[in-house]
């Protein structure tokens, strides 16, 4: 999976390409840096139905939160649902 990971953002980055991908693993995420998440999005359903994506750099206290817990955790404690 890192591996992987590691190809989708030097492939994106080499080629000018976007890349999307899904994942529910707190682990793929664990490997971002504070530098993806302008382009990494948290995505989920709204009340409606309709799906909604939101840049990780516009979910209010991301960064700050993650100076002291990491990313995965706030994924997999529900943080982010709460907070997207």
């Amino acid at each position: 999976l890192r591996l992987l990971m590691e190809l989708l953002r030097t492939q994106a980055g080499q080629q000018n390409v976007q890349v999307f991908a899904t994942t529910h693993s707190p682990v793929a995420l664990s490997w971002l840096t504070k530098e993806d998440f302008p382009t990494t999005f948290f995505c989920r359903k709204d009340e409606t139905g309709a799906s909604t994506f939101k840049p990780f750099s516009e979910i209010p206290r991301l960064v700050e939160l993650c100076n002291t817990q990491s990313i995965a955790d706030l994924f997999a404690e529900g943080w982010l649902e709460s907070a997207a």
